[in-house]
């Protein structure tokens, strides 16, 4: 959960954990089925917030689907095949559908795949159904990555800046102007800022 791990690259999180306080409510993913009301109850005092927590896991689909038609699982459950994973953690997904014979090929998480990574895919198969999942069949890779990386920098850069201003603006009401609140209990707040009242500011709140 987020209350265990740290900001990139030390950890998985894009922004600090105390980005929990914008949020409407509180939403832990990937939980057993079985999670008992006392299990529930201690995840909710380990994450410490006072949103409503709702508990989510994840239900497989009886049926495989292409791009016009779909299969359900028990009929290509024992049929030889090969499963294409590009997620982070693939181990349910081959669970779920890996019979004895079937072959895996396991690529990174967020893998653009290339021609060279398709002809490989069709040539483990050989003819036998390929089956991935849904995000791994929306990926493209692009020809020119390099030429690409200016603009998509200056997207990224323009999105921080919007959304570090957005912290720090209050809502207009009404006729009013928008104006700046400045929460230096906000982590991210906290350590950008570099100057306030005319004094350093040092994160922690201490000027």
């Amino acid at each position: 959960m987020f209350c265990d791990d740290y900001i990139l690259p030390f950890g998985n999180l894009r922004e600090p954990s105390s980005g929990k306080k914008r949020a409407n409510m509180i939403i832990v993913t990937k939980c057993p089925k079985d999670l008992s009301e006392i299990a529930q109850q201690k995840i909710k005092e380990k994450l410490k917030v006072k949103q409503p927590v709702f508990f989510t896991t994840i239900q497989c689909d009886d049926c495989i689907f292409g791009n016009d038609s779909q299969l359900l699982v028990s009929e290509i459950q024992s049929e030889s095949k090969v499963l294409v994973a590009g997620i982070a953690k693939p181990k349910l997904f081959f669970d779920f559908l890996k019979a004895e014979k079937d072959e895996t090929l396991v690529f990174p998480d967020h893998h653009h795949f290339s021609k060279q990574d398709c002809e490989q895919i069709l040539a483990k198969a050989n003819g036998r159904k390929i089956i991935t999942t849904e995000k791994g069949v929306l990926i493209w890779g692009g020809r020119d990555v390099p030429s690409d990386l200016p603009f998509h920098a200056s997207m990224l850069f323009s999105r921080n800046v919007v959304n570090l201003l957005t912290l720090m603006v209050k809502p207009a009401k009404d006729n009013d102007l928008l104006s700046l609140e400045i929460d230096f209990e906000d982590e991210i707040i906290d350590k950008s800022a570099l100057c306030h009242a005319g004094k350093k500011h040092m994160p922690g709140g201490n000027l």
